[in-house]
């Protein structure tokens, strides 16, 4: 039996980050191979989701006050990631910089996230393989929302992409940097998450503790704005349901009139998503999540992001990218429309499924 390691942000605080690594350990099980977690995460990711963060500045003060009057229940929520990183990914003990030249993996599959975003707050060489000896493949790794302002600086990390036997990618942003960097066109393959379908997600979800509305509209991001607030309200009022967010990032959400679920891990994510009437999103995972799940779903933003921008119009639904500008005419649209996107999502995950089948499996 193949023994295979997965190198990736699958210690970030973020629904998508983790999920996307069970999908892909959990996919890779399934289909014969020894799989388990590198625990790799640095000390600045670490700093970033903990509870209370040590960056300076007015923004991070705030931050920390906010959170201090709330402390227990953001303090259950940290609980609930790390409890799905050990029980659910199955980590043990974290490992060093100088501990990927031990691993003993008969592959390293580094992937999926923007493991490559050179601008990431929580990058790291490590992610490009530096210092692993293990046969190493890439899967739909990307770069990032396709913004690139310094394609030099990715150059850099040449010699290590050109150690790879194999690299898939997530976007066509990352496929065109990586072609540019080695001369090479990579594949071009679905996130993990779609690897798996509806009902393994369903499995996987939990209730929050904290009572919810019976319907309600469920609003995710990573960073709220204030068109996204003006467009929650507009959604609120026009379908008469109240808003449910799991993850407070700014004045607009913590002003914002909405049930805030602060006891909510990866698997608490899947059942709001779950039970939603519609998700609101800026988020990449999100959309694929509501895809998946089959619910309706608004996604603001989406016109500034390559990714989501080409994942949109590849499903067919670039009308469902919307601002706080939109009709109630358009909201009815977007809630009227066939969400069963089953068969697409199959096609879909067609290539990914056939670069695991012949560089992994």
């Amino acid at each position: 039996m193949k023994k295979v390691g997965i190198l990736t942000f699958h210690a970030s605080h973020n629904y998508g980050s983790m999920l996307q690594a069970y999908a892909l350990k959990k996919y890779v099980c399934d289909h014969g191979a020894e799989c388990e977690i590198v625990n790799y995460r640095t000390e600045k990711q670490k700093d970033i989701y903990a509870v209370l963060t040590k960056r300076k500045g007015l923004r991070y003060i705030l931050k920390n006050f906010y959170v201090l009057m709330h402390y227990r229940k953001h303090k259950d929520k940290y609980e609930l990631f790390e409890k799905f990183l050990s029980d659910t990914l199955g980590c043990g003990a974290e490992l060093s910089d100088e501990d990927m030249s031990k691993l003993s993996y008969d592959v390293v599959v580094t992937g999926s996230d923007q493991i490559w975003n050179i601008e990431a707050n929580d990058f790291s060489d490590i992610y490009f393989g530096k210092g692993v000896n293990c046969d190493k493949i890439a899967y739909a790794v990307s770069c990032g929302n396709g913004d690139f302002a310094n394609e030099t600086a990715f150059r850099k990390y040449a010699e290590y992409i050109r150690a790879y036997r194999a690299i898939s990618v997530r976007d066509s942003a990352t496929a065109k940097l990586v072609e540019t960097t080695v001369g090479q066109a990579p594949m071009q393959v679905c996130d993990p998450v779609m690897l798996l379908d509806s009902g393994v997600w369903a499995t996987l979800a939990a209730k929050p503790k904290t009572a919810l509305p019976k319907k309600y509209i469920f609003l995710y991001t990573l960073s709220c704005t204030k068109e996204l607030a003006d467009t929650a309200k507009k959604l609120s009022d026009s379908l008469g349901l109240p808003i449910v967010i799991s993850k407070v990032t700014s004045p607009h959400d913590i002003l914002m009139k909405a049930k805030k679920v602060f006891d909510c891990g990866p698997a608490e994510f899947l059942y709001l998503m779950q039970n939603a009437e519609c998700v609101l999103t800026t988020s990449f995972h999100a959309m694929l999540f509501s895809m998946i799940l089959s619910k309706h779903f608004f996604a603001v933003g989406s016109t500034n992001d390559n990714r989501q921008k080409v994942l949109l119009k590849h499903f067919g639904i670039e009308k469902n990218i919307v601002d706080s500008s939109i009709s109630d005419e358009e909201i009815v649209s977007v809630m009227n429309a066939d969400v069963d996107f089953s068969s697409k999502i199959e096609e879909f995950s067609r290539s990914g499924k056939a670069f695991l089948e012949e560089n992994l499996l």
